[in-house]
């Protein structure tokens, strides 16, 4: 059996390859089997966090754009859980800046992806 902090990792390994095959559902069974208390390092938190929320970014925009209407709450659910998951990365990387030099700048990346979500939701909503 694999010491814990290994098989967080193995299961994030998993979940990313998964997320990189657009197979978002599974990767996203991989990331919740993820113990994040075992996990190594604030940068693996940090990564988990960002693939989990692009992954329910992904598969809200997996929907076709006249999607029935039962999908409207599915696709609302994951976007706002995509923002979740983007600010909790937010969070965490804010912690590593300032324990490297007092100060946080948010990260561009995890910016554009909280405003894309924001934006389709704002789109779905019209």
């Amino acid at each position: 059996s694999l010491p814990k902090w290994q098989r967080a990792l193995a299961l994030y390994d998993l979940g990313t390859v998964k997320l990189h095959q657009k197979q978002y559902k599974e990767a996203l069974h991989d990331f919740q089997l993820v113990p994040l208390e075992e996990a190594s390092t604030p940068q693996l938190i940090r990564f988990f966090y960002l693939n989990k929320g692009i992954a329910y970014l992904n598969q809200a925009e997996e929907f076709s754009p006249h999607a029935l209407f039962f999908e409207f709450d599915e696709r609302l659910n994951l976007y706002t859980e995509s923002i979740t998951q983007f600010n909790e990365a937010l969070k965490i990387d804010c912690q590593l800046q300032q324990l490297e030099n007092g100060e946080c700048q948010p990260a561009l990346d995890l910016q554009q992806l909280i405003v894309k979500s924001k934006l389709a939701i704002q789109e779905l909503k019209r």
